[in-house]
């Protein structure tokens, strides 16, 4: 487990590209190499989110791994509104659990997050996307 983690979307279809750029410009990866990506969930040090997602079954021991539109209401569900409740949040700098960042310092980062996935999904809908038009990823620093 890295340092950084974060969850990407990019468009491989010129209507996925679309709605990316339209909706989510506030999201762009000014970094890319030439590749346009839409930067979702970024965390720094805060392993017990991450471990939260490998108990759902969303990663595994790849560097990038790929997910669906699907596993996005899983991120949004179960992993980042499990963090809404100060109870589940572990305080401390330990690489197998925790975060070096305290509840209050990253609820806003949360509630953020859970509404661009949410307003995401929702397009998607709407515009009649599917995992064809996008690329989704978590990605690991490690």
């Amino acid at each position: 487990m890295g340092l950084d983690n974060g969850l990407m979307i990019q468009g491989k279809t010129a209507a996925g590209r679309r709605m990316l750029k339209d909706n989510f410009n506030h999201l762009k990866d000014e970094y890319s190499d030439g590749t346009v990506e839409y930067e979702f969930i970024y965390w720094r040090k805060c392993w017990n989110m991450r471990n939260r997602m490998e108990e759902f079954g969303l990663l595994d021991d790849a560097d990038n791994k790929t997910l669906t539109i699907e596993n996005l209401v899983t991120v949004v569900e179960d992993v980042l509104k499990y963090f809404l409740n100060e109870d589940n949040w572990v305080h401390g700098n330990s690489f197998s659990n925790g975060s070096i960042w305290n509840w209050t310092t990253m609820i806003a980062t949360i509630a953020q997050e859970i509404h661009d996935i949410r307003e995401f999904i929702e397009d998607v809908e709407a515009n009649e996307l599917t995992d064809e038009d996008f690329k989704i990823y978590f990605y690991d620093s490690y």
